[in-house]
């Protein structure tokens, strides 16, 4: 069950980090440049998107994302059903793919690497379910 309790955590960790995004004055503060930007998104400008609509996906993205990754947090925990709380935390990871790839930074591979580790988490639950009964 502690496993559970980590990995619930590790998820509820990684949905606040994409508080960020709605909070991009703390890194200008530390002066380490803006990681998490709605303003900067070669793929939406491509693809001639306006810039006001830029921050538009980017917030509902990223609501998609904290609400997923919360709820397969909770499903890891059994407070809700692990039919709802494993979609929930694929939407979650897929939705965090998908705006680290529209709003991409080099310091957001971190994020993907762990989406990725979500995912394939996900699938192995899927596969060897008895493998999280520890």
């Amino acid at each position: 069950m502690i496993l559970r309790f980590a990995m619930a955590a590790f998820l509820v960790l990684h949905a606040a980090i994409h508080l960020s995004f709605f909070m991009p004055q703390w890194f200008t503060a530390i002066k380490t440049g803006l990681p998490f930007n709605m303003n900067d998104s070669w793929i939406l400008a491509t693809a001639g998107l306006e810039p006001g609509l830029w921050e538009i996906i980017g917030t509902v993205l990223v609501g998609v994302t904290i609400a997923g990754l919360v709820v397969g947090a909770a499903g890891l925990i059994h407070l809700v059903p692990v039919s709802i709380g494993l979609p929930a935390l694929t939407i979650g990871a897929v939705a965090s793919l998908v705006t680290i790839a529209l709003f991409f930074n080099t310091w957001l591979f971190v994020g993907g690497i762990a989406d990725a580790a979500i995912l394939a988490g996900v699938a192995i639950m899927r596969w060897l379910p008895e493998a999280m009964e520890t």
